[in-house]
């Protein structure tokens, strides 16, 4: 019982870590999109 709580836990922490490193890579894509929008009206 103890062991499927662990590993319960274990896969909302991956789950946790792969949302978070979507939305890292989410917000990067958004943040070079918007460098070559400006580059673009240079």
């Amino acid at each position: 019982m103890l062991w499927k709580h662990q590993h319960d836990r274990d896969v909302m922490t991956l789950l946790n870590t792969m949302q978070l490193s979507s939305s890292l890579s989410f917000f990067r894509a958004g943040y070079e999109s918007v460098d070559i929008i400006k580059i673009m009206q240079l």
